[in-house]
């Protein structure tokens, strides 16, 4: 035989989860404003629930700032039926007020503020993973290489974070780790590319200034873009990243902190790099890395474009990286 629970509504709020008063929720600043109350659910289209909850700003005067329990009208508008003072306490009085009147609303809201503590918890986190982040590569474009590769599509935007022991993967503004690599596994980090290109030839301009007028043509001179590549070489995949705000230097500037964690880890491991072969005599890879990394970043740019297959990247960027036999 079915119990209560199972011929319950789907969705429906059971007795107990309404009898809790919910944590009080954070007002952030832009909530708060005289005028009219910042209500939690204004769905005002759907007609399953009548009255919700929120707050808003009065005078002193008035009794300052307070929580509301709000009433829908029958033309949309909203009209305050209750205040209460902005308090622990203030905040339990409304919410069973609100559950009083309007059960099916009260479960709305309940979901809401869910949602409003997802949101802060992970503006929490992004905090916290800021906090250990000595660089970051922001908001840039992952093109996979080769190897046993994350499981990332192709052309997701990413935050790249250097953290004190480790380099991880996440999507771009956000703290949820997707992939990561320990400093000593990370063989190489290369930044070049072309860096700021003009989208228009100095042909194009002169002909766009005689076409449209003098300001036209200055204004084509200033459209630029920008593309610097960062190669990471990990000692199981390779992958890329396009930055399109930062030139070269100014990027290999900016990782600075975070590369300089790697190379004093991987010496820790017994890993050097090439630039720590020079100092015994041996030749030196680092002066090749900018030529290296620039024509990577041109046969990206052709795959990205489709003028090449993946095969045919796969094999020039074995060539390139080989070096000559």
């Amino acid at each position: 035989m079915a119990s209560n629970r199972d011929l319950a509504t789907p969705g429906e709020p059971r007795r107990q989860d309404l009898a809790t008063v919910p944590e009080r929720p954070q007002i952030e600043p832009s909530e708060m404003y005289t005028g009219g109350p910042f209500v939690l659910e204004m769905n005002t289209v759907d007609a399953s629930w009548k009255h919700s909850i929120g707050w808003m700003e009065r005078s002193e005067r008035r009794g300052g700032p307070c929580y509301v329990v709000v009433k829908a009208t029958f033309t949309g508008s909203l009209r305050v039926i209750e205040r209460f003072p902005l308090t622990d306490a203030g905040w339990s009085r409304a919410w069973k007020a609100l559950v009083r009147l309007d059960r099916d609303g009260a479960a709305r809201v309940l979901d809401v503020l869910a949602a409003r503590a997802r949101v802060a918890a992970e503006a929490a986190e992004l905090s916290a993973l800021s906090a250990q982040s000595v660089s970051v590569l922001a908001d840039v474009l992952y093109i996979p290489g080769s190897g046993d590769l994350p499981d990332i599509a192709s052309g997701s935007r990413l935050d790249v974070r250097f953290l004190a022991d480790r380099m991880v993967l996440v999507p771009a503004g956000s703290p949820r780790i997707l992939a990561e690599f320990s400093y000593p596994d990370i063989e190489t980090v290369e930044v070049g590319g072309p860096g700021r290109v003009n989208l228009w030839t100095s042909g194009q301009q002169a002909a766009l200034g005689l076409a449209f007028g003098l300001e036209i043509g200055m204004l084509a001179g200033l459209m630029t873009r920008i593309k610097t590549v960062v190669r990471f070489q990990a000692t199981r995949c390779e992958l890329f990243a396009v930055d399109a705000r930062t030139e070269p230097d100014v990027l290999r500037m900016r990782l600075s902190p975070g590369l300089w964690e790697i190379r004093e880890a991987r010496k820790a491991a017994g890993r050097p790099g090439p630039e720590d072969d020079a100092a015994t005599g041996a030749p030196a890879a680092a002066s090749t890395a900018a030529s290296v990394v620039d024509q990577l970043a041109k046969l990206a740019s052709l795959l990205e474009s489709g003028l090449l297959t993946r095969d045919e990247f796969d094999r020039l960027k074995s060539g390139l990286l080989e070096g000559p036999g």
